[in-house]
C-alpha cells in the first residue's frame, strides 16, 4: 500500500510543480518564461518613470488607480522605495509600436516599450496576474520575463447600440474589458435605419431625418464609428 501511495505521489509531483509555474496570460505572449519567486506590491511600492514624459505620467496614474481599486493602496510616484515598478519608453527593435518587454524579479518590475500603447499592454499583462476584484490578499506578481507584440494590427470588437440601447456605464465597462485583452479598436454602430441613438441637442433635425426610413430618397441611414483604445 505504501509503495502504491509513493508511486502515485511521484507521478503527480511533476504536474503539481508545472501547475505552480504556470502563468495564464490572454492573449498568450510571444515569449513567456516563468522564474522562481514573486514580486509583492505593497503600499510603499513606487512607480518610477520619466516625469518629463506625459504618456508615462498618464500610464503611471492609471496603474495607481487600478491598484487602489483592488487593494486600497495609493502607490507613490517616483519615490525612493526599496521595491519599485519601472515604466520606460525606449527604442526597442522587433516589438513594434504595441509590443512590450516585461521583467519581474522579487525586487522590481520593469515594463519597456516603444510607445504608450506598449506600456499599457505590459501593464495589462501584470493586471491579469492579480485579483480581479477588491481583496485584502497579498498582491503577488510571479517572477517572469515576457516579450510580446501583436500578431494582428486590427484587433477589435463591435457594439451595436442602434436597436438595443446600452447606457454609458456599460459601454465604458465594455471598452475596459476590450483593453484588458489588448484589443485596440472599438467599433461602435451608432445608428441604423430603424433608430437614432445620439441625443439631438445641437442638431435638432437628426431624429426627423433618420426617422424617414420609408422615403425613397433615403437609401441608407447607417453610421459606424471606430476608434483606437490606447
Amino acid at each position: 500500500m505504501n509503495k502504491n501511495i509513493l508511486l502515485a505521489f511521484l507521478m503527480l509531483f511533476p504536474s503539481m510543480l508545472f501547475a505552480q509555474q504556470t502563468v495564464s496570460i490572454i492573449p498568450r505572449p510571444v515569449s513567456l518564461k516563468v522564474n522562481d519567486g514573486n514580486f509583492v506590491i505593497e503600499g510603499n511600492t513606487s512607480i518610477v518613470f520619466d516625469k518629463q514624459n506625459k504618456d508615462l505620467e498618464k500610464a503611471a496614474t492609471f496603474f495607481v488607480s487600478y491598484i487602489k481599486t483592488i487593494s486600497g493602496y495609493s502607490l507613490p510616484l517616483n519615490a525612493g522605495s526599496k521595491k519599485s515598478i519601472h515604466l520606460s519608453i525606449k527604442k526597442t527593435a522587433t516589438i513594434g509600436d504595441e509590443g512590450y518587454l516585461l521583467t519581474v524579479t522579487p525586487a522590481s518590475i520593469e515594463v519597456v516599450a516603444n510607445t504608450r500603447a506598449g506600456i499599457i499592454y505590459g501593464m495589462q499583462t501584470l493586471f491579469q496576474t492579480l485579483p480581479a476584484i477588491r481583496t485584502n490578499a497579498a498582491l503577488q506578481v510571479p517572477c517572469m520575463q515576457v516579450t510580446d507584440y501583436p500578431r494582428f494590427k486590427w484587433r477589435g470588437m463591435h457594439l451595436d447600440v442602434s436597436r438595443h440601447f446600452f447606457g454609458p456605464d456599460l459601454v465604458k465597462e465594455y471598452i475596459n474589458l476590450m483593453a484588458s485583452y489588448k484589443m485596440n479598436t472599438f467599433h461602435w454602430h451608432l445608428v441604423d435605419d430603424q433608430g437614432w441613438r445620439t441625443l439631438p441637442g445641437k442638431f435638432d433635425n437628426n431624429s426627423d431625418i433618420y426617422c424617414l426610413i420609408h422615403s425613397p430618397i433615403i437609401q441608407e441611414g447607417r453610421s459606424n464609428f471606430s476608434a483606437p483604445l490606447v
